[in-house]
């Protein structure tokens, strides 16, 4: 099983406890919501700093690598609950969404598989 990546980009500023809050909302949807369930502690969110204010907000960009489905259908799925998701969160943003299968010819290491 592979141990997917939520990135979630150009976030208008938030304080800690609103970036908690989302983290906690893409877990909850990604362990509970969706037919093929992710375990909480496979999961990885970040949020990586964006390095210039300007703009930020206007367009969110929500980037899901390494989900372990080969069905299309269910990576669509997953792109729409999360896109969903955040406008309901962001109204006026643009979202956008990209859910990325694991490419199994990528070299690989992980600690937890010791």
């Amino acid at each position: 099983m592979s141990m997917p990546v939520v990135r979630v980009e150009c976030l208008p500023e938030m304080r800690e406890d609103e970036l908690k809050g989302l983290f906690e909302q893409i877990r909850e949807l990604l362990s509970t919501s969706l037919p093929r369930r992710i375990p909480v502690e496979d999961l990885t969110v970040l949020f990586p700093r964006d390095m210039m204010k300007y703009g930020l907000g206007e367009e969110i960009i929500v980037t899901v690598e390494d989900y372990d489905i080969g069905h299309k259908r269910e990576r669509l799925d997953l792109a729409d609950a999360l896109g969903n998701m955040f406008r309901q969160r962001f109204q006026n943003s643009r979202i956008k969404v990209r859910v990325r299968p694991v490419n199994f010819e990528d070299g690989r290491w992980d600690s937890k598989r010791d």
